[in-house]
């Protein structure tokens, strides 16, 4: 390998160790990055037999940099950022792609950009959308991602921006049969739920409205929100809905809302990677926030 092809190669296992120091904790850097946390373990393992040195110390769930972990951190950590400012200082922020990769979950994709991708084909003929709708969390640098919509917690990573565009209302919804159910105690062990895998496992959720805890039985679990959605539609169990206002979700006789719950803060927000998003993602991302607005005023 030449030398050149060695540097470029050591680029990415140093910003996962970055991330690692950042998060003090594999599992973390790898939810921050977005990637399976044996790829974060691989390349410290990487760096370590290179640099024949042991970066970090376990202790307890944390981890510690060791005085050579130290001694690299405070090496690589200025130059990748400084490499990140001269790249963003180089490129015209102002210039318009020919390609704009954007990512979304299912139903935003689904019922809010196509819409929006054709206000901004209007504005930029030139320009080719590519859409991933996906309820899987993409890793933004090996996809060539421009702009993702995100539906959730703040992630807050080191790699990537984010800008909040509204908080949700999440709610549970049910068919009228479970429900009724519910209210007559027909379920001492809890409610059949069906569970978003990508959501903390919960055994019972606070309802807003009446101050009670609804003790939950997940049934089923899926890590696509709107094959869990259709399993409620289905009458298998209640499910958690976000809120998103991109279509009446409920419907009478099918579906219906069993309250608003109490838990921890959920978003729509856009992340987009380096410290400049492009002018193009801009204008997209203004276009969907003007869509959201208008949905907002007819299912909000």
């Amino acid at each position: 390998m030449t030398s050149f092809k060695k540097s470029l190669s050591m680029i990415k296992p140093i910003s996962h160790f970055l991330a690692v120091v950042s998060n003090q904790s594999v599992t973390h850097a790898g939810e921050a990055l977005g990637i399976a946390p044996s790829r974060i373990s691989e390349s410290l393992k990487y760096l370590e037999e290179i640099w024949n040195v042991q970066l970090f110390r376990r202790e307890g769930r944390q981890m510690k940099l060791t005085n050579a972990g130290q001694r690299a951190y405070e090496r690589y950590h200025h130059l990748v950022y400084t490499l990140l400012d001269t790249v963003s200082e180089d490129i015209d922020p102002d210039a318009i792609p020919s390609v704009l990769s954007i990512t979304t979950p299912v139903d935003i994709g689904t019922h809010l950009m196509p819409s929006v991708i054709s206000s901004f084909n209007k504005q930029y003929p030139n320009v080719e959308v590519k859409l991933f709708a996906s309820d899987q969390v993409m890793d933004m640098s090996e996809a060539d991602i421009d702009l993702a919509i995100r539906v959730g917690k703040l992630r807050g990573k080191a790699t990537t921006e984010e800008e909040v565009i509204m908080k949700t209302r999440p709610f549970l919804a049910a068919s009228p049969e479970i429900i009724q159910n519910i209210r007559e105690g027909l379920y001492p062990e809890g409610a059949p739920f069906i569970r978003l895998l990508r959501l903390p496992e919960s055994k019972e959720m606070k309802l807003k409205s009446t101050d009670a805890t609804l003790k939950l039985k997940t049934v089923a679990a899926s890590d696509n929100a709107t094959a869990a959605q259709q399993m409620a539609y289905d009458g298998l169990g209640a499910a958690l809905f976000t809120g998103l206002p991109t279509k009446p979700y409920l419907e009478k006789g099918r579906l219906e809302k069993i309250d608003h719950v109490v838990m921890p803060d959920i978003y729509i927000f856009a992340s987009w990677p380096g410290r400049r998003m492009t002018q193009g993602a801009k204008a997209l991302l203004e276009l969907f926030k003007l869509e959201l607005s208008e949905q907002q005023k007819l299912y909000g």
